[in-house]
């Protein structure tokens, strides 16, 4: 049985997170990536980021998982935090308030992004769909586009595959569109309006 197979026999045994986290480091310290474990173990890889992530959460947490306390999704998002005091400090809010893990998400954003407050709300989807749309048929066939809009920022993919030349095309193309809306101040649109 090589490596690998007992990885997967062992990690399938065990019932502990900090056990499994243990074994994921092992299994890196020996060379293996993280993409051959999580495809060995057949888990997705942001579940074994999130099992590495629980061997730096402090003693206090653990303990406080170990007790019922807290459940293993509150600390797979408080694992996220880069300084001990601060997932003490969330830690000990969870309890004090009993937040749901979308609420304790919420508060990490908050600490990670210095997000005070998700102010306002979503773009409305059908205007979204109408934004994809208008890049579909303002650019050439096939550029994928996808709009993604999160609590903390958004995020516009335009996707064309091709080699050089068409990608150039591409470019080109998206180039022009906002040359033209530039110049000739279409709407409210500045080149530096600030969000």
């Amino acid at each position: 049985m090589d490596f690998l197979q007992e990885l997967v026999a062992k990690f399938n045994s065990l019932k502990d997170p900090f056990e499994k986290s243990r074994l994921v480091w092992k299994a890196q310290e020996r060379g293996i990536s993280s993409k051959d474990i999580a495809k060995a173990l057949k888990v997705n890889p942001s579940y074994l980021s999130h099992l590495k992530r629980l061997s730096k959460l402090p003693e206090m947490l653990i303990d406080g998982f170990y007790a019922g306390s807290i459940s293993l999704s509150h600390l797979f998002v408080i694992s996220r935090l880069r300084e001990d005091a601060e997932m003490i400090r969330l830690y000990e809010k969870v309890l004090k308030n009993n937040l749901s893990v979308q609420e304790t998400e919420v508060e990490v954003r908050r600490m990670l992004h210095k997000v005070q407050d998700s102010e306002g709300k979503y773009f409305p989807k059908a205007k979204m769909e109408r934004i994809k749309k208008l890049f579909q048929e303002l650019l050439p066939a096939g550029v994928d586009v996808k709009i993604i809009q999160t609590r903390v920022k958004v995020k516009v993919v335009l996707e064309g595959k091709g080699n050089l030349r068409a990608t150039g095309k591409v470019l080109e193309k998206l180039f022009n569109l906002l040359d033209s809306i530039k110049s000739k101040g279409f709407g409210d649109f500045q080149a530096k309006d600030s969000l």
